[in-house]
């Protein structure tokens, strides 16, 4: 058996192995995850105030991911929004990215060292979350892991990613708006929608948190990869 992470990558292996069994194996998110305890003072630990709508982006800061169009849309959203970009993580892009945000005076978009850049604490303390890929034809098959710990938390996204994670996400579990990738007005946009509609944006973290326990939950997963192997196993013995 050959296994992969998307739908996209596995119709790509059917497609030039078609002898091979392929099995989409996607990640997903522990259920344990549902039951965190919301820590109340993460929030103002991390130097933000209530009245403040806080966007994360916590993942690797790479080649990838096209982190400018974070800078750029922080530089785009009215201040009296009082928006704040939340990045954690580390990468080759880091220092760049940090040295931007210093040259420009971007007080909107905050880093913060030496702290898990992921885990339920984090993700419990903010109101949305940016999930960005450039925009390259390789990634219209690809789906970021770090989707499903913000849907799973009832967290929003703003989607900067086409293909199979648009459509599963947003048009089909309606988790959040879609932007294109590396167009910082269409995720302005997006961010000041969230920002200015709650009733909606908790609408869609709802419709997240039903989505991923629908379909992305890793027992669940790991239970129909191993029926998947037995289903082989006695394929062979017969």
């Amino acid at each position: 058996m050959v296994t992969g992470q998307t739908q996209g990558i596995v119709k790509n292996i059917k497609n030039r192995f078609p002898e091979k069994t392929v099995h989409w194996l996607p990640n997903g998110v522990d259920d344990s995850i549902f039951n965190a305890v919301p820590d109340q003072n993460k929030r103002a630990a991390l130097g933000f105030s209530e009245d403040d709508f806080l966007v994360l982006y916590a993942g690797i800061i790479g080649l990838a991911q096209g982190l400018d169009i974070i800078l750029d849309t922080a530089a785009k959203v009215p201040p009296e929004l009082k928006i704040k970009f939340l990045l954690l993580g580390e990468g080759p892009e880091k220092e760049r990215l940090l040295l931007r945000k210093k040259n420009e005076k971007s007080d909107n978009v905050f880093y913060r060292s030496g702290i898990q850049r992921r885990g339920p604490s984090i993700v419990q303390a903010i109101d949305a979350a940016v999930i960005p890929l450039k925009k390259m034809d390789l990634f219209l098959g690809a789906i970021p892991s770090k989707i499903f710990e913000n849907l799973a938390l009832k967290k929003p996204i703003v989607l900067a990613v086409d293909g199979e994670a648009r459509q599963l996400f947003i048009e089909e579990g309606r988790c959040g708006i879609y932007c294109e990738p590396e167009n910082a007005d269409a995720m302005t946009q997006a961010v000041i929608h969230l920002a200015t509609h709650p009733a909606e944006a908790r609408q869609m973290g709802e419709n997240g948190r039903v989505y991923v326990e629908q379909y992305f939950l890793r027992r669940n997963i790991c239970a129909d990869w191993l029926k998947a192997m037995d289903n082989i196993s006695k394929e062979g013995r017969s």
